[in-house]
């Protein structure tokens, strides 16, 4: 990944300027610039066919001394010969080193990268957990992954009440203290939003809008102003009267109020 090129591109945009636009255009020119420069700039694997393929552990080192063993064997054809004994110990020596080290990273980073360490751990489990065939409410077997994927779908809309728009509820003014300590501004500090930033977890996904976290991790210091200025732009947002008699500004202080503004200090509504 060419680190330097998208800090480059990023250094070079006029915030300021860009974001003078509302809450909603800012951030969706926000996150399409976001999605250009990891298209452009983060490398994609390629699959690899039904070839043979290395256990994940090997390093570079356990690889060369594997292959030399084989060229020592082809030479003697005897696996009780002296040279054939001698690089063979060494073989094996390198391998469980080469093990060992990564286990033992493995083990090390299980606070920020979980899903490694399970995925390594579920593939040397003998048992291979799978999921299907299913059997839908018309009693056929399902046994497609694409089909399987549909009946679990309806099964989770299914535990969902269907309300209708026709009555929507008014929200609620939850607060019931004094009016001078009522919450009436938001302290958004640049600051304030690089420390959360810094929280992003490596080992997760992508989410809603296809920002791998990994990425955001690499460039939190030239991504922290830009969303400094989103957040002002809901402040912004969040004092105008309309907002305030859809609920939302209601909703927003309840929000805070039970702590988490220390969980998600950004929103794109």
């Amino acid at each position: 990944m060419d680190l330097n090129g998208i800090r480059e591109e990023l250094r070079s945009c006029n915030w300021d300027e860009e974001m003078k636009a509302n809450i909603n255009e800012s951030w969706a020119l926000f996150k399409r610039r976001l999605l250009d420069l990891q298209h452009k700039y983060v490398p994609k694997a390629r699959v690899q066919g039904e070839k043979w393929r290395k256990e994940i552990w090997l390093t570079h080192k356990a690889v060369k001394m594997i292959k030399r063993k084989h060229k020592v064997y082809r030479k003697y054809r005897d696996s009780k010969h002296p040279a054939c004994i001698r690089v063979d110990k060494k073989a094996h020596k390198e391998i469980r080193r080469a093990k060992y080290n990564f286990e033992r990273k493995l083990a090390d980073n299980i606070k920020k990268d979980t899903k490694s360490f399970y995925a390594y751990v579920r593939s040397k489990a003998k048992a291979k957990i799978n999921v299907g065939p299913l059997v839908n409410k018309d009693g056929e077997v399902i046994s497609l992954a694409e089909d399987m994927s549909e009946e679990f779908n309806k099964f989770f809309i299914s535990v969902f009440t269907n309300e209708g728009n026709e009555s929507i509820p008014e929200a609620e003014w939850m607060y019931k203290g004094p009016t001078d300590e009522q919450l009436c501004d938001l302290e958004i500090t640049e600051e304030r939003v690089l420390s959360k930033l810094e929280r992003l977890r490596d080992d997760k996904t992508a989410g809603a809008d296809d920002l791998v976290p990994r990425f955001l991790s690499m460039i939190k210091g030239d991504i922290s102003y830009p969303q400094t200025l989103l957040l002002y732009c809901f402040r912004e947002l969040w004092k105008t009267e309309k907002y305030q008699m859809s609920g939302g500004k209601q909703m927003w202080c309840q929000y805070l109020r039970m702590g988490a503004e220390e969980k998600h200090p950004i929103t794109d509504q």
